[in-house]
């Protein structure tokens, strides 16, 4: 920092001497030496002066890189009212800066209910908007958390530079507040939740996206719908060839950083690696051990002992910390936290393993699962001859009567129950369906989609 003086410079390298006896003899003895210099420990005055000298610094170097800037003589509160028409109480606070409770008018006049993300004037800070900004911008999906509006500001009146975010408000929990599963439900349905996640995290990937803060803080639980929704994308990272990805690469200040979670970081990631598609499996599957056993696979006392333990690779199989989980679903967890990364499924992988383990675990289990044996049972008429449009349209009068009055978000839960029921009547068909046709039967079904048909008729 070039603006330490020279006389508190010469105190510091008194302190690190290598030399014992050069060193001060007591705590006392160091206190005395601040006094002396004039630096008052209590107050931190001086403290305060270099560190404003050095972030005005920062700020103009920053400004010079953000063309992307918007610029107000507005004080940030009053700007921000221009922005969305009421801001209520903080509801989460951290060191980059607050969310607040916030309400928008949506073209109908009604009033929506948002989360209103602000940033403290802080280049990382700012980091973490801009990430999620550009990130939610380019990808739309179902398991993804919304984003409408956002931008960066400077503050002409205050000198500083600040970031805001306007995304969806959702109400319901994250995954941390799930228990450990002990019945064959509560394991479909956390697997349901993993796989949504892999689908929302695959969509990110196909886009050139990294995550790289995977855990169960960050997928929530959609209270209407009981859909998992991925979200935090603060630390993304941008690997696509695009000028926004590359222009965000350059003035990254954590492009030498290795971000995220300690118990989540793969071995790479730990040994210097860049954080990758393959990190982000690795840290999903620690989430899904977490979920089924209650216990990060790898946790010290410390972090570099967690390090250590994450390089060592040695854990205990979920089935010590939870007997009811099957030997096939632990083969699962071993695929994603496979040490070498290039033997990890990718993202769309985990989604198909996942929901293949879940339409032949609710076939093994009839008893817990009534609705889709009524439904294997009620397709069990129709001979391998019948077409598989006559098993698709089965299975779409057995999932909903009709659309009508659904909300969009009741629709989606709604039509995902009708795809994983097509799967499992054809497969429990037992008939010569290749994936090919499956998947064009369900794409021309999802055209569909924005239409109010009742399902069968989507179907």
């Amino acid at each position: 920092n070039p603006g330490v003086p020279q006389e508190l410079n010469d105190l510091v390298m008194q302190l690190l001497d290598k030399n014992p006896d050069n060193r001060p003899e007591s705590a006392e003895e160091v206190a005395q030496l601040f006094q002396t210099f004039g630096f008052s420990l209590k107050t931190r005055k001086v403290s305060d002066m270099w560190e404003e000298r050095w972030r005005r610094a920062r700020l103009k170097e920053r400004l010079q890189k953000a063309d992307h800037l918007e610029r107000t003589p507005f004080s940030f509160s009053d700007y921000l009212l221009t922005q969305i028409d009421t801001i209520g109480k903080v509801v989460w606070e951290h060191d980059w800066g607050k969310v607040y409770e916030a309400f928008q008018t949506l073209p109908t006049g009604e009033k929506e209910k948002i989360a209103l993300k602000v940033s403290e004037d802080d280049a990382l800070a700012e980091r973490q908007l801009r990430a999620e900004r550009l990130a939610l911008r380019q990808v739309k999906h179902p398991h993804l958390i919304k984003c409408f509006d956002g931008n960066d500001v400077y503050l002409e009146a205050e000198g500083a530079l600040r970031g805001w975010l306007s995304l969806e408000w959702i109400e319901g929990e994250n995954l941390t507040e799930e228990g450990r599963p002990g019945t064959a439900r509560d394991l479909v349905q956390i697997l349901e939740w993993v796989s949504q996640a892999a689908d929302a995290l695959d969509a990110l990937h196909s886009a050139g996206i990294i995550h790289r803060d995977i855990k169960p803080d960050n997928i929530f639980i959609r209270q209407s719908t009981g859909q998992a929704v991925l979200f935090d994308l603060g630390l993304a990272d941008f690997l696509g060839d695009s000028d926004e990805h590359k222009k965000f690469r350059d003035e990254d200040p954590l492009r030498d950083e290795t971000p995220g979670t300690e118990y989540y970081l793969a071995p790479e990631v730990v040994n210097g690696a860049r954080g990758s598609r393959e990190s982000d499996i690795w840290a999903l599957g620690i989430t899904l051990y977490e979920l089924l056993t209650k216990r990060v696979p790898f946790r010290g006392v410390v972090s570099r002992q967690t390090f250590w333990k994450i390089l060592d690779g040695i854990y205990d199989s979920p089935r010590n910390l939870n007997s009811f989980l099957p030997e096939s679903l632990v083969q699962i967890i071993q695929q994603l936290l496979e040490r070498n990364p290039e033997k990890r499924p990718s993202a769309g992988e985990v989604k198909q393993i996942l929901q293949q383990f879940i339409i032949e675990y609710k076939r093994e289990h009839p008893a817990d699962f009534p609705e889709d044996a009524s439904t294997a049972a009620s397709l069990g008429a129709l001979n391998s001859e019948r077409s598989v449009w006559q098993v698709v349209m089965a299975a779409g009068n057995t999932a909903a009567p009709g659309l009508e009055t659904f909300s969009s978000e009741q629709y989606q839960a709604i039509w995902q129950k009708l795809e994983e029921r097509v799967l499992f009547a054809v497969l429990s068909l037992n008939s010569p369906v290749s994936d090919r046709h499956l998947d064009i039967l369900l794409g021309r079904a999802r055209s569909q989609k924005t239409r109010r048909f009742s399902l069968a008729q989507m179907a």
